[in-house]
């Protein structure tokens, strides 16, 4: 019996790599027999979380920020704090891995666009401030 279910375990086995190695999505005309994973994290990743970083306007040295981040399918809500206390608060978007925020803190209202990796770990970009002053710069988060 031992020996049947073996057999049997191994022509199920030799079946699904056989099928799997043709099952390219093309012709076969490249020779090749590579099965291409499109799947990704991303799918499943979320940005919500606790984040820290830096923003950097032109000019200007680094300061640290934080955020605190709810994703509702594409949809982001969230607070902002930045260097010297400045609270403030966070609504934006995400397509794909394009992250655009608008941050209203301290009386200051900025728009942000960047990117976030496929695991929502890190994201990073560009910033400008469009009320209560002027000037833009770069900005990069990282999840805790």
């Amino acid at each position: 019996m031992k020996k049947l279910l073996l057999g049997l375990s191994l022509a199920c086995l030799a079946a699904v790599l056989s099928f799997s190695a043709g099952c390219n999505g093309g012709d076969d005309s490249d020779g090749g027999g590579a099965v291409t994973n499109v799947v990704t994290n991303a799918a499943s990743a979320t940005l919500s979380g606790s984040w820290i970083g830096t923003i950097t306007q032109t000019g200007n040295p680094p300061g640290n920020i934080s955020m605190g981040i709810s994703q509702n399918d594409d949809a982001l809500t969230g607070t902002y704090q930045g260097t010297g206390g400045i609270n403030g608060t966070m609504a934006g978007s995400i397509t794909g891995n394009a992250v655009e925020m608008t941050i209203v803190a301290g009386g200051v209202t900025t728009e942000w666009t960047g990117a976030a990796n496929d695991a929502r770990t890190t994201m990073s970009g560009t910033f400008t401030i469009v009320a209560g002053g002027g000037g833009n710069g770069t900005w990069a988060l990282t999840k805790q």
